[in-house]
């Protein structure tokens, strides 16, 4: 006995159809609202990437201008403290040249001394011959009384002659003495003496040229520092554009819920055409002319990562891992 085949509720049938058919238009609206979403966060993205690009581009010029300045500020360094080594070292030797013309001097004031040794003798040999012409005029008695008159003026001449070389001498030793301590010539602990003088610029040109050292290993420091800035936001950059390609996810991902809700278009379609079948609104030739829907949504894929997850569903061969962003 043949099982009795269970009546055919085409009313039923027909509104779950109906229903269905409404189903996928709100899945479909779904699907668009979320690739809208999508898309505005994706443009979102974009604009703060855009905005981190611009920043980066400014960090850059600014890490730039730093190293130039750093390069400009070490050179201008470099050259004062050159120029001031070279103001010291003429000092130096200024001073070293006055004292060598001053301690000349103090040796031609001092040869001064043979020249008044020879007046003093001079002096003395003009005391001895006026005693001598004084004694003759004694001797002589009365012939000779102008005569040592004479003599007595010629002593009186050799006696201030003998004082005036003396007083000279000591003026000469006054002056050389004067002029050694000065120069610091005999200790050379004066405040003055050449010796400290010369030490002093020395000290003054270390100190400059310590100073110059510190500033160079300084300007070092900062241009390195401003060289890895120069790097950091270089890597910041490459970064920012790496972030930049990602945001193509956002058309993928549109492009994979256009086929979707084109595939759900398709379905409602067909499951319109079932729907008005069963109400007897069209023959079975309009469900026979129906198209493949599954076909037409394999024909619409334009991504490998479509392709493959499709090819999961039919339990075909497995394909490849492929990336979230892929060029097209």
């Amino acid at each position: 006995m043949a099982q009795e085949r269970t009546p055919i509720d085409v009313e039923a049938s027909t509104e779950v159809l109906d229903r269905s058919g409404h189903l996928i238009e709100v899945l479909g609206a779904q699907l668009g609202d979320v690739v809208d979403g999508t898309e505005e966060a994706a443009f979102g993205l974009m604009s703060e990437v855009q905005q981190i690009d611009t920043r980066v581009e400014e960090m850059s010029g600014l890490a730039d201008e730093l190293v130039r300045r750093c390069e400009l500020g070490s050179d201008e360094v470099a050259r004062r403290t050159r120029a001031s080594a070279e103001d010291v070292q003429e000092l130096v030797q200024l001073v070293t040249d006055r004292d060598r013309s001053v301690l000349d001097l103090v040796g031609e004031v001092r040869a001064l001394d043979r020249e008044v040794d020879a007046i003093a003798a001079v002096a003395h040999a003009t005391t001895i011959l006026a005693l001598n012409a004084k004694i003759e005029a004694v001797r002589a008695g009365d012939a000779g009384e102008g005569f040592s008159v004479v003599a007595d003026e010629v002593r009186e001449l050799s006696r201030q002659s003998a004082q005036a070389a003396a007083s000279v001498r000591a003026g000469i030793t006054r002056v050389t003495t004067l002029m050694e301590e000065r120069l610091g010539s005999d200790n050379g602990s004066g405040a003055g003496s050449s010796e400290q003088i010369n030490a002093r610029l020395e000290g003054i040109a270390a100190a400059q040229h310590e100073t110059s050292t510190q500033l160079s290993a300084s300007v070092g420091a900062t241009r390195e520092v401003a060289e890895r800035i120069a790097g950091s936001v270089s890597a910041l950059g490459e970064r920012s554009t790496a972030a930049l390609a990602q945001t193509q996810f956002q058309d993928v991902t549109r492009q994979s819920v256009q086929s979707v809700v084109g595939g759900l278009e398709e379905l409602g379609r067909q499951l319109g055409t079932v729907a008005g079948h069963l109400r007897g609104e069209a023959g079975a030739e309009a469900l026979r002319a129906l198209d493949d829907a599954v076909a037409l949504l394999r024909s619409s894929y334009v991504s490998q990562r479509q392709r493959s997850v499709h090819s999961r569903q039919d339990g075909g061969a497995p394909v490849a891992a492929t990336a979230l962003v892929e060029l097209f």
